[in-house]
């Protein structure tokens, strides 16, 4: 096959590409350009993104494909949630983030729940490096 034949076939394949396909993939690259730019809007244009690609997959039988879009789709409403939440002052939450670290102590919080690695000592292996 020659440069000229792989041409034809790309130009074949993008005539034979529906409206739907077309949608997900620009609110795929969009999402991308929002998380990027750590916008909140990442969340309804991945949402956009991961709900055509279910409704493509399962029409086209790729039921694995349908069930990693439906976990992005959890996911994304999830990150959403988390992202709009505000504390009393009107503040953005950011939904994890390590409070402190030092070799076998690691403060973790999501939200009000933390995670103090001390309780997990006996189960999670220290390594020193």
């Amino acid at each position: 096959m020659n440069l000229e034949e792989i041409i034809q076939q790309f130009i074949a394949d993008l005539q034979k590409t529906g409206w739907l396909e077309y949608i997900a993939v620009l609110a795929g690259i969009i999402s991308v350009w929002f998380s990027k730019k750590e916008n909140i809007w990442v969340y309804p244009s991945g949402l956009i993104n991961t709900l055509f690609y279910i409704y493509l997959s399962f029409k086209g039988g790729l039921l694995g494909e349908a069930s990693v879009n439906f976990y992005y789709t959890i996911m994304s409403i999830y990150g959403w949630m988390g992202w709009a939440k505000k504390d009393d002052n009107k503040n953005v939450v950011i939904p994890s983030q390590i409070k402190s670290i030092d070799a076998n102590n690691i403060d973790v919080y999501f939200g009000n729940n933390a995670i103090n690695t001390t309780e997990l000592n006996s189960v999670l292996p220290i390594y020193e490096i």
